[in-house]
């Protein structure tokens, strides 16, 4: 019989042998440098698509323009198969979506968050302005692990920001403005229809001469106030986004230069946030064999929320104005508030108790 066998391995020499009429086959295979190009050693570089093995999605700066988002977490929502985007906050100061590549690998305290590498360094998502986003690729299945080691178990979004493109500057111009209300407020039970609840446990608590009161509505001390209503409707709701970027340069030196500035006021009062975000990218072809890029981009986040004494920040607040029934008043013509065992929640909206956030945060990148 003339069977041959062919062995091979990454980073060894391959042999044929001849099996013939053997039964047993011995094979030692030497080692050779030469094929250590075909092992990929670093991964935050740029490869060709077609050069990749793993499950990628990539969604282009065409694809987010036809969407408006605030956060750059936001952008992958509904673009592309196994990821899933969300936003469990409504909160101006913390409402980023969290991310999940193909659900969640684990429930212990390593996390489930993906890898993200803006142009190369680890960053998050959030950081960069959606107007300054060229691409986005998702990295899905577990052969991305083998690039950018444990870091990677959760998956890798890959963003690339745009560049300056050769020729007269081009200047570039978005804004966005919008208005935000709740798409469902709890409705509480009137103040009169509590208090007949609580007579039917505690007879006798409210006389049926208070119950008239609270029905009648004309009394301010037997009041139907809905806090939760009120609390929801006492902001503006709108956000307002501005961008506007330079670019051109010459084939050997391009430049792109970009403001970035968002605002949102919350449905709740006093309840706000404002980002300042910059970015320089250059980029030069010093000669055939050899360029030198250079990424900076700088952002300032800013932002304000009513605070309590029951819990720090404003979901102290929703919670107490869950917990009160109608019949706690709000603002009396004495100036004074009700309450019951916990704060008021419109006495803490307009108090002078407030959770400040201030960040400021800076990226380069030089290759």
């Amino acid at each position: 019989r003339n069977v041959i066998l062919e062995f091979s391995s990454v980073g060894y020499q391959s042999q044929r042998i001849n099996v013939g009429n053997r039964t047993e086959v011995n094979v030692v295979l030497e080692l050779t440098v030469s094929d250590l190009s075909d092992v990929v050693v670093v991964g935050y570089g740029t490869r060709r698509k077609v050069n990749l093995t793993g499950s990628v999605a990539t969604v282009t700066s065409d694809d987010l323009e036809k969407r408006t988002v605030t956060k750059s977490s936001l952008a992958l929502q509904g673009q592309m198969s196994g990821i899933s985007v969300r936003q469990g906050s409504g909160n101006p100061g913390n409402n980023q979506a969290s991310l999940l590549i193909r659900g969640q690998g684990t429930f212990s305290g390593a996390g489930t968050s993906p890898l993200v590498l803006v142009d190369g360094i680890e960053s998050s998502l959030d950081n960069v302005d959606p107007a300054d986003i060229s691409s986005i690729s998702v990295l899905k299945d577990a052969a991305s692990a083998a690039i950018f080691g444990s870091k990677a178990a959760n998956g890798v979004i890959l963003v690339e920001t745009k560049s300056g493109v050769a020729g007269k500057p081009v200047i570039s111009y978005s804004s966005y403005v919008g208005k935000d209300r709740p798409t469902f407020i709890p409705e509480m039970i009137n103040s009169w229809e509590y208090a007949e609840v609580i007579n039917s446990i505690n007879p006798g608590t409210y006389s049926e001469e208070a119950i008239q009161k609270y029905k009648a509505g004309n009394d301010p001390n037997y009041p139907n106030f809905d806090h939760i209503k009120y609390l929801f409707e006492s902001g503006k709701g709108i956000e307002t986004k501005q961008n506007v970027s330079v670019s051109g340069g010459a084939p050997a030196a391009r430049y792109l230069f970009s403001f970035g500035y968002f605002n949102n006021q919350a449905i709740i009062m006093k309840n706000n946030s404002e980002r300042f975000d910059l970015r320089l990218n250059l980029d030069s072809k010093i000669s055939e064999k050899l360029r030198f890029n250079v990424k900076l981009s700088g952002l300032m986040d800013n932002s304000k929320e009513p605070s309590s004494a029951y819990s720090s920040g404003v979901g102290g607040i929703v919670l107490g104005a869950m917990r009160n029934a109608n019949l706690i008043p709000g603002p009396t013509p004495d100036g004074y508030w009700g309450r019951n065992e916990t704060l008021h929640p419109e006495a803490d909206l307009n108090s002078k108790s407030f959770v400040k956030n201030l960040a400021y945060s800076f990226y380069s990148n030089g290759q």
